[in-house]
């Protein structure tokens, strides 16, 4: 008997998907009748009925049992499409959500570039500090974006200096103007390295900032002004270019500059104590009194510099300040 019901089994299960209850139990109760070999002739011959009546009345039963059988198979397969149902419309819930917070990121983004173009320095920041958690919480989308973005406003917003004179250059205390550069390049130099992005500063003035800790790794500083700036401990590696770059008076303390290409910038008076200058190039430029003590430097890489007459870099060997080429006096002005 416990193979019938195993068969009858096998054989409701493979016929379940029929959508209508109805049909189902018909089907069961043919699958059933097919098992016992049972043909409607048998039901006219007495025989059958006296040989086959354990059977018949198992069967019976079988039979009396299958509308609970069907209930509870129909009860479990509702449970499920209803679980799925369910299942299915968290998703759309979840998608319609996820398309409502990106359009709320769309008009926060917008918003926060119009506050870049306001006439006030703290309206200015408050855009640029905007900017700045929108790349946090969507970087995927807007982190490109946003420092790309920053980088121009730096560039608008930083006109170079009227002096040419290394020793004239902007104060030490920055105008009203500076303040919004100043939270710029902060909120760049701070991004999270991990989703670079390429820092386009070429002609960029950030002179006399301060960009202690700062991460400009693979950035392009042609031709930027970064006269009297700190960048105690900042990070420019990644062959970051510096060429023709105004360094004069420049602080690099302990920075890690590997790779980067120095070449024909003016350094006048920079201080690169213990900096990190492995594979940095220096050709054609003008290190005249610039410090070299502790720096991680060859005489090798020096020797394509150059310095003013009588104004030898320091913390270098006697031999390379011998070696070194010295310019003249229309050469003086480079970057």
């Amino acid at each position: 008997m416990i193979e019938i019901l195993g068969d009858i089994w096998n054989k409701i299960k493979s016929v379940w998907e029929v959508p209508d209850p109805g049909i189902r139990l018909m089907i069961v109760v043919l699958v059933a009748f097919s098992l016992f070999k049972i043909t409607p002739e048998h039901f006219s011959t007495y025989s059958f009925w006296a040989k086959n009546s354990e059977d018949i009345r198992n069967l019976g039963l079988v039979i009396i049992s299958l509308p609970g059988l069907c209930l509870l198979l129909w009860r479990t397969v509702s449970a499920n499409r209803s679980a799925e149902a369910a299942i299915k419309q968290a998703q759309t819930s979840k998608n319609l959500e996820t398309l409502t917070q990106k359009g709320h990121l769309t008009d926060r983004f917008s918003k926060a570039v119009e506050l870049l173009g306001h006439d006030k320095r703290t309206i200015q920041i408050g855009g640029i500090k905007a900017l700045e958690r929108i790349a946090i919480e969507d970087p995927k989308t807007y982190h490109r974006t946003v420092y790309e973005l920053l980088c121009v406003f730096v560039k608008d917003h930083s006109p170079a200096p009227e002096s040419k004179d290394p020793d004239n250059n902007a104060s030490r205390e920055p105008p009203s103007e500076r303040i919004a550069v100043q939270a710029a390049m902060t909120v760049i130099c701070r991004r999270d390295s991990d989703k670079d992005v390429k820092l386009d500063l070429t002609n960029a003035n950030l002179s006399d900032l301060n960009l202690k800790d700062a991460n400009l790794s693979g950035a392009n500083l042609y031709k930027a002004d970064l006269r009297k700036s700190r960048l105690h401990n900042a990070i420019l590696n990644g062959k970051v270019s510096l060429y023709r770059a105004k360094l004069d008076n420049a602080d690099f303390f302990e920075a890690e500059l590997k790779g980067a290409d120095f070449s024909r910038a003016c350094m006048r008076n920079t201080i690169l104590f213990c900096a990190k200058l492995e594979g940095a190039k220096f050709y054609d430029s003008n290190i005249s009194n610039a410090d070299f003590g502790g720096a991680k430097v060859t005489d090798e890489q020096l020797l394509d510099a150059c310095i003013e007459p009588k104004i030898p870099p320091r913390g270098v060997s006697k031999e390379l300040n011998k070696q070194l080429r010295t310019i003249t006096s229309s050469e003086k002005e480079c970057g």
